[in-house]
């Protein structure tokens, strides 16, 4: 008896976010997917140095807040991502940093592969020391890609006089 007494009072001891009023983490990524195109400029014959995809992710969480961090990063650098809060304040991901419920931008920056296209994919995780969620967010890379659409800029015209 004193064995099931004891396994009880510690199951009530480990379930700190009942006890405490906390959340797990939860991430969602929109969009999960998106293409990183390079396309042609015909008026310069050039293709672009690099282009870049934003990631809106939606967090919530608390109790403590969690930590964010990418995970097994392909096709870019760690370097060439930034995370930005709903004010505009960059958030550090080297390692990990704490983020507080809200709205962020992932945005990630690819140099032209040249004639090499590839694939981009990273894990995004949250980890809040007692449970953790992840978003995976990925894309293709290339010169002008099939099926994608590429804005084009309408010519302004000239103010007239």
């Amino acid at each position: 008896m004193r064995i099931f007494l004891g396994i009880i009072l510690l199951g009530l001891a480990f379930d700190s976010y009942g006890q405490r009023g906390g959340t797990p983490p939860t991430i969602a990524a929109n969009p999960a997917t998106a293409d990183f195109n390079f396309p042609l400029d015909p008026a310069t014959g050039k293709y672009p140095a690099t282009v870049v995809q934003t990631f809106r992710l939606t967090i919530a969480g608390s109790n403590p807040d969690p930590t964010i961090s990418l995970q097994n990063p392909t096709g870019f650098n760690l370097t060439d991502a930034t995370l930005t809060n709903s004010s505009g304040q960059n958030i550090s991901l080297d390692g990990s940093a704490t983020v507080l419920a809200g709205t962020y931008d992932l945005t990630i920056s690819v140099p032209d592969p040249r004639n090499t296209p590839g694939n981009l994919s990273v894990t995004i995780q949250l980890d809040s020391g007692r449970k953790k969620a992840t978003a995976d967010v990925s894309g293709r890379i290339g010169r002008d890609l099939r099926g994608v659409v590429t804005p084009t800029t309408p010519p302004t015209t000239p103010p007239t006089t």
